[in-house]
C-alpha cells in the first residue's frame, strides 16, 4: 500500500527521484501540466500571424506559355541538296543549336525588360527611382521556365493587379518576337541575312554593268555585235556564271565548314578548274581550227569594248537571279522555322490570388509556436526538478 501510495506521488511530481532516465510519459505529463501556457501561447502566435497576413498585400501571378516545336525537320535548301552541286549553304549539316534556349535568354535580356518597362510605365508603378531600379523590381517579380522535356516556355508575372500581370506577363511574348526579328536565331534565319547582303551588292554590281554598257554603246555606237561574237560572249558568260555559282556556294560553306571538308574541297578544285577554261577561251588560241569561236584578242577594239561591257551586265545579272531566287528560297525557310516558338496560352487575368497564403501562414505559425512551446514546458519541468 506504502509502495501504491509513493507510485501515485511521484506521477504527480512529474519527475520522481528514483528514475534515472526520462519516458514519453513522463514528458506527456510535463506538457499536460503546462497545457494552458502552450494553449495561450499558441494562440497568441496565431492571431498576431492572422493580423500580420492580413496587412499583406494580395499578390496575384499571370503565366503565358510558349511551345518550341520539333527542329529535325528538312529545310528547303534540305531538299534542295539532292538536286545538284550548286545548291548551298548547309544542306548536309544538322542545326545542333537550340534555338528555343536563345528564346529564353531574350526574354531575361535588359532589352526585352526595358521595352516592358517603357510599354506599361512599370518604374512609376513600381516607384522605382530609375530604369535600373524598375529592371530589378521587374525581375523579382518574373519568372522564367523552360521545360526540355516538353519544350515549353513559361513567363509567370506576379502583381497586386491581375489584369496588368496578364498584361505584362503577355506583353513579354510580344516583346520577344519583336526582338527575334531583327536577330538571326534559327539556321534560316543566318541564310536570309547571308543572301539577302549578297543580293544587296548584286544588285549594285548589275547597276554600274549596266550604266558602264551604256557608256559603251554611246561611245562605240554598237548597239549589237556578229552572231560569231556573240557565241563567244554566250560561252564566256556561261563559264562566268558557273565560276560565280561556284564562289557563292564556296563561300556560303565556309560558314559552317573547316578548310577540310571534301566537298569544300571539291568544290574549289571546280572553281580553278572551271577558271582555267574561261583563261584559255579568253586567251588567243582556237585559230584555223574551224571553230565558231574566234580569240578575244581578234576582235576590233571598240567590239572588244562591247562585248566586255555586255559580259559584264550578263554575268551581273545572271548572279543578281541567283541570289534572288535563293534568298527567296531562305525567306520561305525562315517563315516556317518561326514555327519553332509558338504562344501556346495567353495569360490571361487570375481569379484567385497566388499569395499570400493566410491559412497556410496561421497553420504553420502555430505548429512551429506549439512545438517550441512545447519543448520549453519540458526544459522549465527538468530545471525545476534538477532544483529541488
Amino acid at each position: 500500500m506504502d509502495r501504491q501510495i509513493e507510485r501515485n506521488r511521484g506521477l504527480n511530481d512529474v519527475v520522481p527521484s528514483e528514475r534515472a532516465e526520462w519516458s514519453f510519459f513522463d514528458y506527456g505529463m510535463m506538457i499536460a501540466k503546462r497545457k494552458a501556457l502552450i494553449i495561450a501561447i499558441t494562440l497568441g502566435a496565431a492571431i498576431i500571424a492572422l493580423v500580420y497576413s492580413l496587412t499583406l498585400t494580395n499578390v496575384y501571378t499571370a503565366t503565358a506559355r510558349s511551345i518550341s516545336t520539333e527542329q529535325n525537320q528538312l529545310s528547303m535548301f534540305d531538299l534542295l541538296a539532292y538536286a545538284g552541286p550548286l545548291d548551298v549553304a548547309g544542306s548536309n549539316l544538322a542545326m545542333t543549336r537550340n534555338p528555343s534556349l536563345a528564346f529564353v535568354s531574350m526574354l531575361g535580356s535588359e532589352t526585352v525588360a526595358d521595352d516592358v518597362i517603357r510599354r506599361f510605365g512599370l518604374e512609376k508603378i513600381y516607384n522605382a527611382k530609375d530604369l535600373t531600379a524598375a529592371r530589378d523590381a521587374l525581375r523579382e517579380r518574373t519568372k522564367i521556365k523552360y521545360s526540355y522535356l516538353d519544350g515549353v516556355t513559361s513567363i509567370s508575372v506576379d502583381d497586386d493587379d491581375p489584369r496588368r500581370a496578364a498584361d505584362i506577363a503577355n506583353g513579354y511574348i510580344e516583346e520577344l518576337h519583336k526582338f527575334s526579328q531583327s536577330m538571326a536565331v534559327t539556321e534560316a534565319s543566318q541564310r536570309r541575312l547571308f543572301f539577302e547582303q549578297q543580293l544587296r551588292k548584286a544588285k549594285d554590281d548589275l547597276s554600274d554593268a549596266e550604266a558602264a554598257m551604256k557608256a559603251a554603246q554611246e561611245k562605240t555606237g554598237i548597239i549589237e555585235l556578229p552572231s560569231q561574237t556573240a557565241a563567244i560572249i554566250r560561252s564566256v558568260a556561261a563559264l562566268r556564271e558557273g565560276v560565280a555559282l561556284k564562289e557563292v556556294q564556296l563561300l556560303a560553306m565556309r560558314s559552317f565548314a573547316s578548310e577540310r571538308n571534301p566537298n569544300l574541297i571539291r568544290v574549289q578544285r571546280e572553281i580553278m578548274a572551271m577558271r582555267v577554261q574561261l583563261a584559255n577561251l579568253e586567251r588567243s588560241v582556237g585559230e584555223g581550227k574551224g571553230d565558231i569561236l574566234i580569240p578575244t584578242n581578234k576582235m576590233p577594239e571598240a567590239g572588244l569594248e562591247y562585248s566586255q561591257r555586255q559580259r559584264n551586265v550578263e554575268d551581273s545579272e545572271a548572279i543578281f537571279n541567283l541570289l534572288a531566287k535563293r534568298y527567296e528560297l531562305a525567306r520561305m525557310d525562315e517563315a516556317r522555322d518561326a514555327t519553332l516558338n509558338q504562344v501556346l496560352d495567353y495569360a490571361s487575368p487570375p481569379e484567385r490570388k497566388s499569395r499570400p497564403k493566410r491559412a497556410y501562414m496561421i497553420l504553420l505559425t502555430s505548429f512551429i509556436v506549439g512545438f517550441w512551446s512545447m519543448a520549453g514546458a519540458i526544459v522549465i519541468e527538468v530545471v525545476e526538478h534538477a532544483k529541488a
